[in-house]
């Protein structure tokens, strides 16, 4: 991308470049802040620069990653574009077709690789021309076609396994996590969230759900003796209204 420079007068941010002839350009933008200042600038320079016509795949595919600089799918963009970009990069999005799209899952297949990782390539893919839909880049992102999305794959844990798990040395707070999640089958996140308010310990139960909305959400799930003996040490020990401190 061509150099430019983030600027501020009279309380607002603009940003600055010069054309090959060595004309100064200057925008006015509406951020607020130094780091917003900085993301709009990246998308006007492009816009300004590059003619919507003559925005090729690869283009876009960089200026998107640069968006998302310092985050974990910057990293995946990197590893992806090299699968995408041989296929996609020289084109403009307006040139790809269905076609296009299948011919790349063929091809995808017969390297061995499965139908989930093709999906997540060429959802990467769109998600670069949807971004560039919206920040006005492009007209119209075309409509990239992917293989149906495989159901996740499902395991239950052994017993053995799981005794393996409850008899790993860790802190307390997550040794009661893992029995929770255990003995619940309740997620991360749902376990996180339980404070002392939803545990039942007279009728051995753990209220899962929130109650907000009007879905049926989480389910009330009841206790186990290892589990209900865990609780109550932990609760004789807690600190604070959260079961997982």
């Amino acid at each position: 991308m061509q150099e430019y420079t983030i600027g501020r007068l009279k309380g607002r941010f603009f940003v600055v470049w010069y054309e090959k002839g060595g004309k100064r350009r200057r925008y006015r933008r509406d951020a607020e802040t130094r780091e917003a200042a900085e993301a709009e600038a990246r998308d006007i320079l492009l816009s300004a620069t590059a003619q919507k016509s003559q925005l090729t795949v690869e283009m876009i595919w960089h200026a998107y990653s640069e968006t998302v600089v310092g985050r974990p799918v910057h990293e995946d963009m990197k590893y992806t574009g090299r699968s995408v970009l041989p296929w996609f990069g020289s084109l403009r999005p307006d040139q790809i077709s269905a076609n296009d799209c299948r011919a790349y899952i063929a091809d995808r297949k017969r390297a061995g690789i499965q139908d989930g990782t093709i999906w997540t390539q060429l959802g990467k893919l769109r998600t670069c021309l949807n971004w560039a839909e919206k920040t006005g880049l492009i007209e119209r992102a075309s409509y990239i076609e992917r293989p149906s999305k495989p159901a996740p794959k499902e395991r239950h844990l052994t017993r053995d396994e799981i005794k393996k798990l409850l008899s790993v040395d860790c802190a307390p707070h997550i040794k009661l996590a893992i029995r929770l999640m255990l003995s619940t089958a309740a997620r991360v996140t749902a376990v996180l969230e339980l404070t002392w308010d939803r545990v039942v310990f007279s009728r051995r139960q753990i209220i899962l759900r929130t109650g907000e909305g009007r879905r049926k959400g989480r389910a009330i799930v009841p206790m186990n003796d290892g589990l209900h003996s865990a609780l109550i040490d932990a609760h004789e020990a807690a600190l604070s209204e959260y079961m997982i401190e």
